[in-house]
């Protein structure tokens, strides 16, 4: 039957059956693992609706999927995944008058929120993921967000939604229907025959969004049937096109911080604070902000006041003025119960700290470092949206943390304090049958106190496959059959999302399950799991009979273990390639092509999910279970990896840590280990060896120059050698940087001990340009003596050594930026000295062969280490061959200590500069200088791209920091295949950006950065150390 019901779909709309789709698509953010049986991608209402008809034909299921972000395992399923966010994606239009917007399901939240903003509105639900989830993922899981506490959830906002329910039936669901609900025939006397559960036990509280909503329906509920159908989670309607309510823009949004002493302590002032009216009231634990100082350094994190807990309230209104919002935000603290408070008006703080909560379900995916060898666990999503009325929240949280204790299983407290709603990613252990088992009954424990508190197992994301198995907790079976019947009412033989609320129940199995409880034999809402008890027929009578168990299908346990096997380590995954894939949970971060990131590149040039981070990550641990990938050297692996860019952006922006460059190393690595490898791995990751001879052989840079400048020659051997013709040919060097070093005196052959004191009581350096030295350099050297970084050896003038380490690149390609680092050095106080000729490696790492890498990396640390043992600084020339020494080097040698020697004393020309007072540095001034700037991917990274900006900007600078990969990112853009790639990619930031500033300087340290703007924009650029050795002026106005 699928044979022929996917012959059939493929005349109707773009479908995709591979196993690489059905991999990536077998999961979204939550813990369960359902491959589907094929994906398609609707461009029309038309086209979903004839793929549901034909599907409804053949009996294949269908689930609806915008951004696969969903936490609880809702986007998945076993039939027909639809697509909606590729093609379906737009905001229709938008009426200012009637404060509304018409959007197609798959338009992200974030898309929706730019184009209100255009008349002073927005949507008012912002879920954290909201740069990447679409509205209807957002009305599936009736998601809330922050600023729910001011504007209500997704179900409050609805004004309207286009579908069509699982017996093909389409109508428009309103906030108001007459009373017969004559739409959907059946469903009004449904709701009119159970009005007393549905009045006792739903609508209780605002974030009561576990099960079905059907307080909606009532005659005081008005026949919502938008409102009821927003929770529903695609079990009852395939949702075509939504109108939703706008809300006018806050003029001056005000965020204060309250520091408390406990997150507790924290949850029991909310209900205070909800009196001043806020629009949001956010729980932030320590431990968050911990892993981002941890993540991405200090300065990631504004100043905050005292506490181990935060909330973070935000007050405004529309037409109040940001002196209005200060002092109400004054008063809210001065009436809080807070040990301290910081008040941060609209700017860059506040942006920060919003982006910190936003990224909470990222963060909280690893428990932050006890410091004594614990934590640093892998968190996941199960029990993360819990909610209960906010005045119960302090004491929900004291049962619920002394449970986590109980069990030992960690969590980061974080969420939405002022509508009861707390998020936490629990460090469950999901990769064992007894850590699956243990799981299930802390899960279980869990819903009871949360019913206790009369609370809800879901507070926004939806029940889903996590929590659908709970709802016995806080229902009674009455309302559980009663979703059962709604559903049939829909959606009778189970098409819509099956195994997810409820399946389908008759009125004939109602009426003899409800005579069997009333026979007294029936189990009652506390039972646990999924056994029932006898019923009149002697069978077991299932309280939730469709409903998939919370531990159905989970991706963790299935995986087989890939230990650390002659490449990199993974020491901060337990020496386990397959811990380490699992980092990525799937939220989505990578989707979202956020402002100031550069993740993921790849994706925001095709925008397909094989192409961006989660999507690769999901093909690798299809790889680890070895169902529908068979194994790492699988071709679907290599299809994933193929047009990774290895750019580490991930590494950087993934709230989870995910270096998909470093997992596709070990990939390449496994995969080719004693094979002949593709032709380009030789030519592009043996090319220091092969410069490095055009270099050094008097005349044959020249000779191959001019070769290769002949278009036909260069074609014929790029095409041999595995590299896309339509790429120009670097131009070669004639001689190194080491021997320019050598002929300069510059070239160290041992570590300098030599101390200004020890020169002169032994009566060296006595000289008179000694002397001159001296007193030239003498403020200089006095001031920097007690910075960190310049504690190490100084010259016999009193100069602090600094040794310059030439990367391939710079040694034999282009050493313009090498000799300018000497001289921009040496003007400023420090004795520059040339480390020997050394190679990282990169270029073995980024083509998979970690063996020769290793051997690359053990000959450099024997040329480096005892400089950084003496305590000299070690400043690289290229970025990424200075990010392989900061970063890649720990995990490839760990156990070799001068691995962490080097690392720690690598550093970046601008952060060494930086340690030199800003009045005593001698750097040209740059005022009126507009510079165009592309960070090095793996600077970006790795290093951190702050302190070039901030020194740029110290000098006078105008800098456009440019987002986003060059597309070139070292070998890649050169091989076949990948150019048409490259050029999208340089499309998206680089290209346009010097298209835009035609007469700025380019700058960029990165050797392939150059060379991208080179080839695709015939544009020059230069090395931060050219710019401030003052050697840039040719290439202005290029």
């Amino acid at each position: 039957m699928s044979e022929s019901f996917l012959t059939d779909l493929r005349a109707l709309i773009d479908v995709d059956a591979s196993s690489g789709t059905r991999a990536r698509y077998s999961s979204d953010a939550g813990l369960t693992r359902i491959p589907p049986l094929a994906v398609a991608f609707p461009r029309t209402p038309e086209q979903a609706i004839a793929a549901f008809d034909l599907a409804r034909a053949h009996g294949v299921p269908l689930t609806a999927r915008g951004g696969g972000t969903s936490c609880a395992s809702n986007a998945i399923g076993p039939g027909l995944v639809l697509d909606f966010s590729r093609h379906m994606n737009r905001v229709i239009s938008i009426d200012p008058e009637a404060r509304t917007a018409t959007v197609e399901p798959g338009c992200v939240g974030s898309t929706l929120q730019a184009a209100a903003a255009e008349y002073g509105m927005r949507f008012g639900p912002d879920p954290s993921s909201q740069n990447r989830a679409t509205i209807a993922g957002m009305v599936a899981n009736n998601a809330c967000g922050p600023h729910a506490t001011a504007w209500g959830r997704t179900s409050d906002n609805i004004v309207s939604l286009d579908c069509v329910d699982g017996r093909g039936r389409r109508f428009t669901a309103t906030t108001s229907h007459d009373a017969a609900l004559s739409d959907v025939p059946g469903l009004a006397s449904l709701i009119d025959s159970n009005l007393a559960p549905i009045r006792t036990e739903l609508g209780r509280f605002k974030r009561q969004v576990s099960g079905y909503s059907l307080e909606h329906l009532t005659p005081e509920g008005g026949r919502n049937l938008a409102a009821m159908l927003t929770g529903t989670e695609g079990t009852l309607v395939l949702i075509l096109s939504i109108t939703v309510r706008l809300v006018p823009l806050p003029d001056a949004p005000v965020l204060a911080a309250l520091g408390y002493r406990s997150m507790i302590e924290a949850a029991d002032d909310v209900p205070a604070l909800l009196a001043h009216s806020p629009l949001a009231v956010e729980g932030m634990d320590r431990r968050l902000v911990d892993v981002v100082r941890a993540h991405k350094g200090p300065g990631a994190v504004p100043a905050l006041p005292e506490g181990e807990g935060w909330l973070l309230v935000e007050v405004g209104a529309p037409g109040e003025d940001v002196t209005a919002s200060l002092e109400r935000a004054r008063a809210l603290c001065a009436d809080s119960a807070a040990i301290d408070t910081v008040v941060y008006p609209p700017g860059a703080q506040a942006s920060a700290l919003w982006r910190i909560r936003a990224d909470g379900a990222g963060l909280g995916g690893r428990t932050p470092p006890d410091g004594a060898g614990g934590g640093d666990q892998q968190a996941w999503p199960g029990f993360e949206d819990a909610a209960v009325p906010p005045e119960n929240l302090g004491a929900y949280l004291r049962d619920f943390t002394a449970l986590m204790e109980e069990f030992d299983i960690d969590g980061l407290l974080y969420g939405h304090f002022g509508d009861g709603c707390v998020h936490v990613r629990l460090a469950m252990p999901l990769d064992t049958p007894e850590g699956v088992a243990h799981s299930r009954a802390f899960l279980q424990s869990a819903a009871r106190i949360c019913a206790v508190h009369g609370g809800s197992v879901s507070g926004e994301h939806g029940d889903g496959r996590a929590r659908g198995e709970l709802l016995r907790f806080m229902y009674s079976p009455e309302m559980l059959d009663l979703f059962a019947r709604v559903k049939h009412v829909f959606d009778p033989d189970n098409l819509l999302n099956p195994g997810v609320l409820a399946a389908p129940m008759d009125e004939a199995e109602a009426a003899s399950r409800a005579r069997a409880r009333n026979a007294g034999v029936a189990g009652n809402a506390g039972i646990a799991g999924n056994a029932g008890v006898a019923g009149h027929s002697g069978g077991a009578l299932e309280l939730q009979p469709g409903v998939d168990p919370l531990d159905f299908g989970l991706r963790r346990v299935s995986a087989h273990p890939m230990p650390a096997d002659g490449g990199f380590a993974f020491t901060h995954d337990g020496g386990d390639f397959t811990a380490a894939v699992h980092r990525c949970t799937g939220v989505g971060k990578c989707r979202a092509g956020v402002s100031g990131t550069f993740m993921c590149p790849s994706y925001l040039a095709t925008r397909e999910e094989k192409d961006v981070t989660r999507g690769r990550a999901r093909i690798l641990q299809e790889a680890a279970n070895s169902q529908l990938v068979k194994a790492i050297d699988s071709p679907e692996v290599l299809e994933a990896l193929d047009l990774c860019l290895a750019c580490k952006a991930c590494s950087a922006d993934c709230p989870a840590g995910v270096d998909m460059a470093r997992y596709r190393s070990e990939a390449l690595f496994r995969t080719y280990r004693g094979r002949i490898r593709p032709l380009s791995h030789y030519t592009l990751g043996w090319l220091p060896r092969l410069t490095r001879v055009t270099a050094r052989v008097p005349g044959l840079a020249a000779v191959a120059n001019a070769v290769m400048s002949v278009a036909p020659l260069r074609s014929l051997a790029f095409r041999v050698i595995g590299l896309d013709p339509r790429r120009g040919m670097p131009t070669l060097q004639s001689g190194t940087f080491t021997a320019w070093a050598r002929r300069h005196s510059l070239l160290a052959g041992s570590v300098p001990t030599l101390t200004p004191d020890d020169a002169v009581s032994s009566g060296t350096a006595s000289s008179d340009a000694a002397t001159d030295a001296r007193e030239r350099e003498g403020a200089t050297a006095s001031s920097m003596a007690d910075s960190p970084i310049l504690s190490g050896p100084r010259d016999p003038s009193g100069r602090p050594y600094a040794l310059v380490w030439a990367d391939s690149f710079s040694q034999t390609l282009d050493d313009a930026g090498a000799r300018a680092v000497v001289d921009v050095l040496e003007a400023n106080g420090f004795a520059p000295i040339v480390a020997p000729d050394a190679c990282c490696g990169l270029t073995w790492i980024t083509t998979g062969q970690l063996a020769g890498a290793k051997k690359h990396l053990a000959s450099l640390l024997g040329v480096l280490a005892p400089f950084a043992a003496s305590g000299i600084p070690i400043v690289g020339v290229e970025p990424s061959c200075t990010a392989v020494l900061r970063d890649d080097l720990l995990d490839l040698l760990p156990e070799d200590t001068r691995s962490a020697l080097v690392s720690s004393a690598t550093r970046t020309l601008a952060e060494v500069l930086s340690a030199v007072p800003a009045s005593e540095r001698h750097l040209p001034s740059l005022e009126g200088v507009e510079i165009v700037a592309q960070p090095h991917c793996h600077h970006y990274s790795v290093m951190g791209w702050d302190t070039d900006q901030a020194l740029l900007e110290s000098l006078g600078a105008r800098v456009r920091r440019l987002e986003g990969c060059c597309g070139l990112a070292g070998n890649f853009g050169m091989e076949a295949g990948h150019y048409d790639l490259s050029v999208a990619v340089a499309s998206h930031s680089l290209l346009p950006s010097l298209a835009a500033q035609p007469d700025a300087v380019y700058l960029a340290d990165g050797f392939s950065c150059r060379t991208q703007a080179t080839q695709l924009a015939g544009r020059g650029g230069v090395h931060l150390a050219t710019l401030l050795a003052g050697q840039h002026g040719l290439i202005i106005g290029e």
